[in-house]
């Protein structure tokens, strides 16, 4: 198996590593998209903050231009980072959305755990769960209302 593993120097002197592996039957391009996709939703890489540039990271990576520009391209296309006319791509606060559903995850997965020392069923956890959400949308009715 060959593996490139090269530091790059992107995102204000944060140093960073990719493992591309061209061996993988994984086009390097999906790769580096799901390397980047990583980065953006661990919070490496915060909303509003600016990309390198496709040659730049090309040429880091040692990579082809093309794979670059099209990992950019699915990352747009998925909502993580965007473009306008005349200036680099930058992240998008998609980056702080997937970090609130993360921590929500672990917030279920901690009632989860909690609901079973208890000895809830999943048919009983989410009977309460579907309980609470009405109550709370009933109560967000009321206050719209008002």
């Amino acid at each position: 198996m060959f593996c490139i593993a090269l530091p790059v120097l992107l995102f204000y002197n944060t140093h960073v590593n990719f493992f591309l592996d061209p061996s993988s039957g994984v086009p390097l391009y999906l790769q580096l998209t799901a390397a980047l996709r990583d980065r953006i939703a661990g919070q490496a890489y915060v909303a509003g903050m600016e990309m390198p540039s496709s040659r730049a990271l090309a040429k880091e990576l040692r990579i082809n231009y093309h794979t670059v520009n099209r990992a950019f391209q699915a990352l747009e296309q998925e909502g993580w980072i965007e473009r306008r006319r005349g200036s680099p791509y930058r992240v998008t606060a998609r980056a702080e959305q997937a970090e609130g559903a993360k921590l929500l995850r672990e917030e279920i997965e901690a009632l989860v755990q909690r609901a079973r020392g208890l000895g809830l069923s999943g048919t009983e956890l989410l009977a309460a769960v579907a309980e609470a959400l009405h109550a709370q949308t009933n109560q967000h009715k009321k206050e719209k209302s008002a």
